[in-house]
């Protein structure tokens, strides 16, 4: 993109009506749609957009350009001090070297560490893009701050739609529906148990786990939100019991109900990951329809739907003791699972 096309052009917030989140517990096959949607030629797809952003990504009131800016470019403490630890995660895509741009001392600007990378291979040409265009921003509030970025986005890359999708968000769903009153939400919903099976495999996730089991006591490996604190990397390869991620699919599922329950039913669709692997064109399809009709191309249907397998279920190799821990640690879940599909069912 040149210069001219960078400062002569001004672009108004995007109609969040064009906007869909897709939300859920983490390790449920989001990442996969996201990386499928990222084939459409009429879908602008943003992963991990929102989770790697600063605690204030969601304040209320406005900002200027320059701090809009900041809060897209710093990097985040938390993946900083882990980086340092030689700590890193599949979904992380920026590729630290010992020439690149950024590395674990310096930080990785959050919207480098994922959401750029997954858009283009010209990354860093793209980010610095962003910075050029995001400078001339006028102080608006955050919500106009984003939708004015994804608007540029879409036309950066010639796509119609815009769908989010970060890891972990079913708790950023009533932050999201009050900044977004008009977009939609696609819950991606996975067997708890074979979600917690892959937790307890994600170092992001045992992370989690060590905090659960570690809150409240004064234990020297408690790893805190400041990455001033130090932490043994040690500890995340401890064993873990599988209940504690169970409970904490279960804990995350029953919060994030309850959040979806307060949208209009027509800007909510459930998606189970059983069903879009064992029925991809179908369920694709479905997820099309749901983001918009206009989106809905046969072609790509086809061609993603190859790229979809169902993976046979791990959560029934354990021990029965265990097996039983964890059908009981996910129970809450299920019944909230229960409850609201009855609920829809009914027209509640």
């Amino acid at each position: 993109m040149t210069q001219d096309m960078i400062t002569n052009h001004s672009f108004p917030p995007l109609d969040t009506s064009h906007l869909t989140f897709i939300v859920g517990t983490g390790r449920c096959g989001s990442t996969m749609l996201s990386n499928l949607l990222r084939k459409h030629p009429a879908v602008l797809s943003l992963s991990e957009f929102f989770v790697l952003l600063q605690d204030s990504k969601f304040q209320e009131g406005s900002m200027d350009a320059s701090q809009f800016w900041a809060l897209l470019s710093a990097p985040l403490p938390a993946i900083t001090a882990l980086l340092r630890h030689g700590i890193t995660f599949p979904e992380i895509l920026y590729p630290i070297s010992p020439t690149s741009r950024y590395n674990a001392q310096t930080g990785i600007p959050a919207i480098l560490l994922t959401s750029l990378p997954h858009l283009t291979d010209e990354y860093e040409e793209l980010y610095d893009e962003i910075q050029q265009v995001v400078s001339q921003f006028p102080t608006d509030r955050i919500e106009r701050h984003y939708t004015r970025l994804f608007a540029w986005l879409q036309q950066r890359f010639g796509r119609s739609v815009c769908v989010e999708r970060s890891g972990f968000s079913l708790p950023f769903i009533s932050s999201l529906s009050r900044l977004f009153p008009d977009a939609r939400f696609v819950h991606i919903v996975r067997d708890g148990r074979e979600c917690a099976m892959s937790m307890s495999r994600h170092l992001g996730f045992r992370l989690a786990a060590l905090r659960v089991l570690q809150r409240g006591t004064e234990h020297p490996g408690v790893v805190a939100r400041s990455e001033e604190e130090a932490f043994d990397p040690a500890l995340l390869n401890q064993e873990f019991p599988i209940e504690v991620f169970g409970q904490l699919w279960a804990q995350t599922i029953r919060e994030g109900l309850a959040h979806l329950s307060e949208l209009p039913p027509e800007r909510v669709l459930t998606l189970s990951y059983e069903d879009l692997t064992a029925h991809p064109q179908l369920h694709l399809q479905h997820l099309l329809t749901f983001i918009d009709p206009s989106t809905v191309d046969e072609t790509w249907i086809r061609s993603t739907s190859a790229l979809v397998w169902q993976k046979p279920p791990t959560w029934k190799d354990l021990p029965v003791p265990e097996r039983e821990a964890l059908e009981a640690a996910c129970q809450p879940g299920f019944a909230a699972l229960s409850t609201m599909a009855q609920d829809e069912l009914h027209g509640v």
